[in-house]
């Protein structure tokens, strides 16, 4: 009889707890992910085409380093709703919400309602959380823009703040990241709306460094299940 094998046994737990948490999206295709905003405009014109078959999910290496994510945002959001049974205070986690004029669904990580200030939790290693320093979070202020956008639409109370809470995964060091709230939103609309024009129109968004994709990085069939669909987007690209 063989011995056990822990990475065999975890890499099979932590598939099963991916697969888990999918069936969140299950029957709910048609709406666009919060969570891709300022990404790769033709990740979302690709998610309405129900003719694309695609492969089975991610590797277990990718599927270990988003584990190790969920843990720690886990563990944040834990040590915040303790905070707030005892506080009395009015928050959100997880906290799913519907964008029709977008199409876009998502889910807040964290909000402190009554303060109206959002946060959308982050892990990195110790390379990216220097380079926070320059104050460039790429695609993640549309995403907790998006949030800020739905939170404008459905309360009184003034969105005060939009922040990313970055965890240093290498040195377990904390930084949060503020961004400007008029700026922000302007880009999360003008975003969505161009998304949609090309998804209403059938018209697939040309390849195009900054929109199609926004970087460089997301052709790359380690971060995109549509890559092979694409034909590897710029690496496939004789433009």
């Amino acid at each position: 009889m063989d011995r056990p094998n822990v990475k065999e046994i975890y890499d099979s737990f932590i598939k099963s707890i991916n697969e888990s948490k999918q069936t969140r999206y299950t029957g709910l295709e048609e709406w666009l992910h919060s969570s891709s905003a300022g990404l790769c405009m033709r990740k979302h014109f690709y998610s309405q085409d129900k003719t694309i078959i695609l492969k089975e999910g991610f590797d277990a290496d990718t599927l270990r380093l988003f584990r190790l994510g969920d843990i720690v945002h886990e563990d944040i959001q834990k040590a915040v709703q303790e905070w707030a049974n005892s506080s009395g205070k009015s928050i959100y986690i997880e906290k799913e919400l519907y964008i029709p004029e977008f199409k876009v669904r998502g889910f807040i990580d964290l909000a402190f309602v009554s303060d109206g200030t959002l946060y959308d939790i982050k892990t990195c290693n110790a390379w990216k959380f220097k380079s926070l320093e320059k104050g460039d979070v790429g695609n993640y202020a549309l995403q907790i823009g998006t949030y800020g956008y739905w939170f404008m639409q459905h309360h009184d109370i003034p969105l005060k703040e939009l922040g990313l809470v970055y965890y240093n995964k290498d040195k377990s060091l904390i930084k949060t990241i503020t961004l400007p709230i008029e700026e922000t939103i302007g880009q999360v609309k003008e975003y969505w709306n161009l998304v949609n024009s090309y998804i209403d129109n059938n018209e697939l968004p040309p390849i195009k460094l900054g929109s199609a994709p926004f970087y460089k990085w997301e052709c790359n069939p380690k971060y995109c299940k549509y890559y092979d669909v694409c034909g590897g987007g710029l690496k496939g690209s004789t433009i």
